[in-house]
This record gives C-alpha cells, sequence and structure tokens, in this order.
C-alpha cells in the first residue's frame, strides 16, 4: 500500500500518472563544425545527461532504454539501445564523437532515429505476452535532439521531416528540441517537433548551456515517468538564452542570441542535484553553483 501512495503523489504540481512499462529514449547530438563555439561544454554536458539517466533508474526503477549518437554528415553511436543500469561512459568516446568537424546531416538523421525508435518500440510490444498487451501498457519514446544549425547536406527535405515527426507524435512520440544560433520554436514548427519542448540555447556561454542542458534532461526525465503535456517554462527560456540580444546573420527571430549577459548566472537546482523533481524550475529554488565531479571533465589528457 505505502508503495502504491509513493507512486502516484504529486510531484511538480503534476497530475499523477500511469508509469510506462517500458521507455525508450534516443539522444542524438550535432557535432558539425559550428559547435566548436560551446568550447567543449556540450561534451562535458552530454555525460551528465547520460549519467542523470541512469541516475533515475537507481531512483525511480524507471525501465529505460538509451540511444546515444552524434551527427554531422555522417552518424555515429556511443550507446544503441542500452538499458540505463548498463550505461558505461567512455569518456575518450564521447570526446572523440562529439568534437566539432564538416557540415550538418539534420534532417537525414532524425528521420532515420524516428524509424529506429518506432521499430524499438514496435518489437518489444510484440515480445509482450498477451496478458500484458490485453492491459494496454504504456511504452514511451523520447527523441532528443541537440543541433546548432540549418541542415546542408541531406538527401531528404523539410517536408520529409514535417511529415515524419508529426506522424512520429501523433502515434504518441515525445520530442526535445535544443538549438543554437536558431530560434528553437521556429525549427520545431518547421520540421514537425513540439514548440512547447523546443528551447533556445547560448551558443557559447558555459553557464546558459549547462542551465539548457539540465532543463531538458528534467524534460526528459518527465517524460520518462509518463507526464504529458510538458512545456519548458519562461524562466527555463530566460535562462537559458537571453532573449534581449541579437546575434549575426545565422539567428532567427526574438529569441536570436548575442553576448553574455550571464556573468553573474547561477543555474539552480534539479536534476542533476539531490531532490529530483522536487522543485518546478520556474522558480529559482536554490541559487547555488552546481558542482560536479573533477573526473567528469572532458579535456583529460587521459583522451
Amino acid at each position: 500500500m505505502l508503495s502504491s501512495i509513493k507512486n502516484i503523489k504529486r510531484k511538480n504540481n503534476k497530475r499523477p500518472v500511469v508509469k510506462p512499462l517500458k521507455v525508450f529514449n534516443s539522444i542524438i547530438i550535432d557535432r558539425s563544425g559550428s559547435m566548436t563555439s560551446m568550447r567543449g561544454k556540450h561534451i562535458q554536458m552530454s555525460e551528465q545527461l547520460l549519467l542523470n539517466i541512469k541516475k533515475q533508474f537507481e531512483n525511480d526503477d524507471a525501465n529505460i532504454n538509451v540511444t546515444f549518437r552524434t551527427f554531422d554528415d555522417v552518424v555515429e553511436t556511443l550507446l544503441d539501445n542500452v538499458n540505463a543500469k548498463d550505461i558505461i561512459i567512455d569518456k575518450c568516446s564521447l570526446k572523440e564523437k562529439l568534437t566539432p568537424r564538416n557540415m550538418t546531416r539534420f534532417i537525414d538523421t532524425v528521420i532515420e532515429e524516428v524509424d529506429n525508435l518506432s521499430k524499438q518500440k514496435k518489437e518489444y510490444y510484440n515480445s509482450l505476452h498477451n496478458s500484458v498487451k490485453k492491459l494496454n501498457p504504456k511504452i514511451v519514446t523520447i527523441l532528443n535532439v541537440i543541433t546548432d544549425g540549418e541542415d546542408n547536406v541531406s538527401q531528404n527535405n523539410v517536408n520529409d521531416c514535417y511529415t515524419k515527426m508529426k506522424q512520429f507524435r501523433e502515434n504518441g512520440g515525445n520530442c526535445i528540441l535544443m538549438s543554437a544560433n536558431l530560434d528553437s520554436q521556429l525549427l520545431a514548427e518547421k520540421f514537425g517537433f513540439n514548440k512547447k519542448t523546443a528551447l533556445t540555447v547560448h551558443n557559447s556561454n558555459e553557464n546558459a548551456i549547462e542551465f539548457a542542458f539540465k532543463s531538458i534532461s528534467d524534460t526528459q526525465a518527465q517524460m520518462s515517468q509518463g507526464y504529458e503535456d510538458i512545456e519548458f517554462s519562461d524562466f527555463q527560456r530566460s535562462s537559458s538564452c537571453p532573449i534581449s540580444n541579437a546575434i549575426g546573420s545565422n539567428a532567427i527571430g526574438s529569441n536570436a542570441i548575442g553576448s553574455s549577459n550571464f556573468d553573474n548566472f547561477k543555474p539552480i537546482k534539479t536534476v542533476f542535484d539531490d531532490d529530483i523533481f522536487e522543485f518546478p524550475l520556474s522558480q529559482p529554488y536554490d541559487l547555488s553553483p552546481t558542482i560536479f565531479n573533477d573526473n567528469i571533465i572532458i579535456n583529460s589528457s587521459s583522451c
């Protein structure tokens, strides 16, 4: 009885939902040459993103399988449908696969990963016993895409991506889009993602990048718990990107970004800390700096 009560209590002021039987989470991150502006911060935070998924398994016993790929004009895989409990991160491999280079194959990569997620979901459902299928189990799929530029090498076009993403979402798929240099909500509309879970991030300020990664980690964690109709708060958006600034010709719309206003900014406490989901990000409950283990820093001489 106590276990049941624990499972249905409200968190983040959201209505209790049915816990998913299985979650498939695909993270695909741009490593094209323009990602150099992040000065390696995206590499450090990508590791934190993966470690946090493993932490969610340990805390909530969440049944999550993770795929982690990087792309420029080719796609490389670090994790391929690996259960969260089995996540082992090779820091040197992560650095190698995320070091910026080449061009941006965004559309083809998104389409391929949606197909992979759909296949994983279908195969898992077909493996279930008929008695379980009759219970209409909840199987969650999440596509988490991080990019900083327009596509310049894909074979498919914008309409192909929009159609694929629209179908994915109509079939219950969840998606997160984080973009630098481009207005993420306009990009989401263009390519069929959900505007509510699209986040623009400053392309070079380390605090803003850290905060944005924390925000998408919170969001994918809530999706993994079965929550629906999730959206980034105004506080998350303004903390990830100072909208009063503007950048050069690469920017689109009012959320375009430029020089940093974050000199005195300190990220709030979120799921990377001990109290997962206890604090809604719309309020700055804890403005103390986040502390990371030294062994997480990617710029290691061992690599």
